[in-house]
């Protein structure tokens, strides 16, 4: 096996153990009990793969997963256990390919695979986690059965056609780099609403449905070079941008009021605040599983904004419904 297809190999099954570690082992045990993948001296630690009861043991955990991955929430729960084991997998199936005999060699190739192996955990845990916050339930199957495909084409083509998958497997890592900050964002987000919410569960003490004027230093100097000399900050809420003009989803800003009647305004660190009006305006709020979502469309413009609230500032978003008359639903 000459060095391009060695790596095509150990790559590419240390990125397909990150995303379902279980069903790459039973594959590619099958693909060498089978005798559709050649293993050379290198390579075999990877013959134990095709053990009967290693067989046995993947094919039941496949199942366990396979189940596990179609329950709302119940896979982000899977996904968190594995978060250490895919990874370790991985590095396990790249020195398996590779080989131990060159310390540096292996060295390099257990890295390679245990950080392919996190890059694609990591961005199947924070796709399931945005597809758990939609309201309807065939999302989770639909998405479960697309990465089980995936794998099984995966371990198919890196068995037929290596150079292809290492080809492919470069593009992913591009595309990665490119989305990590998103999918890091994503995921620290949820954290937030989550203990968020748990909060909101566990706290027993009755909170008064009034707004705060309590913000960090830079968001109130934001606003005292913004404002009008007349005017006063009222009160301030810390939001999370889902959909508003101008300024960028999923990142964390406040929506505040001024003195001035129907003057509301939306901030974000590092941008210019985006002002809505309380007239015409149309406000209701959708409770969804880690967050609360208050959503303005003005009547004039139908432009619709969207924004997230943790569970815990629900009494707050209530007064600040009150800003745009009733609740329309």
């Amino acid at each position: 096996m000459d060095a391009i297809t060695m790596t095509s190999v150990a790559l590419g099954l240390s990125a397909l153990a990150g995303l379902n570690l279980y069903l790459t082992v039973f594959t590619l045990g099958w693909a060498i009990r089978l005798g559709w993948l050649q293993l050379t001296p290198d390579m075999a630690a990877l013959e134990v793969l095709s053990h009967p009861a290693i067989l046995a043991l993947a094919g039941f955990l496949v199942l366990v997963e396979f189940v596990a991955d179609k329950i709302p929430w119940v896979d982000s729960l899977w996904d968190g256990i594995h978060t250490l084991i895919r990874p370790l997998g991985g590095i396990f199936l790249a020195l398996g390919v590779v080989g131990v005999a060159d310390p540096l060699i292996a060295t390099i190739a257990g890295l390679a695979g245990g950080s392919l192996a996190l890059s694609t955990h990591l961005s199947k845990s924070s796709a399931r986690l945005l597809v758990n916050t939609s309201p309807e339930p065939f999302s989770n199957s639909a998405v479960s059965i697309l990465e089980d495909v995936f794998v099984l084409a995966g371990v198919g083509l890196i068995v037929w056609n290596p150079w292809l998958a290492l080809g492919l497997l470069i593009l992913f890592v591009l595309l990665f780099i490119w989305l990590a900050p998103k999918i890091l964002r994503h995921l620290l987000l949820t954290g937030h609403f989550l203990l968020s919410k748990i909060q909101s569960l566990t706290n027993t003490e009755t909170i008064a449905e009034t707004l705060s004027t309590q913000c960090p230093v830079w968001a109130r100097q934001h606003i005292e070079k913004i404002k009008h000399s007349s005017e006063t900050m009222i009160w301030i809420i810390p939001t999370v941008i889902d959909k508003i003009p101008s300024l960028p989803k999923n990142r964390c800003g406040y929506i505040f009021g001024l003195s001035t009647t129907g003057r509301i305004g939306v901030l974000v660190k590092g941008k210019n605040p985006v002002w809505i009006t309380t007239q015409n305006t149309v406000a209701h709020i959708d409770s969804r599983f880690l967050y609360d979502e208050l959503g303005l469309i003005s009547q004039a413009s139908k432009d619709a904004t969207t924004l997230r609230f943790a569970k815990n500032l629900r009494p707050m978003v209530n007064a600040l419904l009150c800003k745009f008359g009733p609740e329309q639903k």
